[in-house]
């Protein structure tokens, strides 16, 4: 299985804020709260990543026609098929980024 880079991020920060955002209107105790004690709470949490990507090219040759496909992926997957000949080079990308969410703000849109 794989999935884009830009697909796995967007689920993820979706996954976390909406289950945050579910845990904060259904405990008994303040969770991300935008007061404490009359004063407005407005810092920012971060949201690390750390993704492994493999890069891997194939070229694969089948009669007189000659196949090179890029291939992003997450997850790695295995992509059946019969060749007659296969040549395949595989690169592992360490990547690293965090992203601010302010869980105490209301983003509701109006």
């Amino acid at each position: 299985m794989s999935i884009t880079l830009k697909d796995f991020v967007q689920q993820a920060l979706l996954d976390i804020t909406t289950a945050v955002n579910t845990a904060k209107e259904q405990s008994p105790l303040s969770i991300a709260p935008g007061y404490v004690e009359g004063q407005k709470q407005l810092e920012s949490q971060m949201i690390e990543f750390s993704i492994h990507v493999y890069v891997s090219e194939e070229k694969n040759k089948s009669g007189k026609s000659e196949i090179s496909i890029p291939i992003i992926q997450i997850v790695k997957a295995a992509v059946d098929g019969e060749f007659s000949s296969k040549n395949e080079q595989t690169t592992t990308h360490a990547l690293k980024f965090s992203v601010p969410v302010y869980f105490q703000a209301n983003n509701k849109k109006t």
